[in-house]
């Protein structure tokens, strides 16, 4: 009877910890990425990041490194949900670090991050090439700003995010496995379509 009861004490701790190992996991303040798409899907990075204002609008991303590297990033902590914008046009810098696993040898496709705001108007990811940081627009015609990440197994990358933002929002940043992020746009497809048609209706 008391080993019965210590078994039914330590599965469910056991299943949660096998459970845990496959999702996406934050690991030392940076974000962490699984290669696993049967289990994760999605992961809110927001928190895990550091945000400049770029109060003139005029820095470049030479200009932002150069001051990382001497120790005047002027970057802080995102501590809310998302990056938090303030009011009339204003320029950010976002910066964070990513490290990947591979979890299933037999995956195939990429990543994606999305700044899961529509008014971000304007947004352009940077990533180390050689000895310099190349500038990566949006995959057209996602309804938010979606960029291709550079992913391999077992590695790791930093990237920069420079963000045009009118008003005052959250902004959250995720990543997405490519199959789990196409199967949501094929899900929301539809019901953007009801609603525009009723919009339309009504204007008729």
């Amino acid at each position: 009877l008391a080993t019965l009861l210590m078994l039914c004490l330590w599965t469910p701790a056991l299943v949660s910890h096998a459970q845990a190992a496959e999702r996406m996991q934050l690991v030392d303040s940076e974000p962490r990425i699984l290669l696993n798409k049967r289990v994760a899907s999605e992961l809110d990075i927001s928190n895990y990041l550091q945000v400049l204002h770029d109060a003139s609008g005029t820095l470049d991303i030479d200009q932002i490194v150069a001051a990382g590297a001497k120790g005047e990033s002027g970057f802080s902590p995102v501590t809310d949900s998302g990056i938090a914008t303030g009011l009339g046009e204003n320029i950010y810098w976002v910066r964070g670090s990513i490290s990947s696993s591979l979890a299933d040898g037999t995956e195939t496709g990429g990543w994606l991050l999305q700044i899961a705001n529509s008014h971000a108007r304007h947004a352009q990811l940077f990533v180390r090439q050689g000895n310099g940081w190349e500038a990566t627009d949006a995959v057209p015609g996602a309804r938010f700003s979606v960029f291709s990440l550079p992913m391999s197994p077992d590695s790791a990358f930093d990237f920069y995010l420079r963000l045009q933002v009118d008003g005052m929002f959250s902004i959250p940043v995720k990543v997405w496995n490519q199959d789990a992020y196409q199967q949501s746009q094929r899900r929301l497809l539809p019901v953007w379509g009801m609603l525009f048609g009723a919009v339309a209706a009504l204007a008729l």
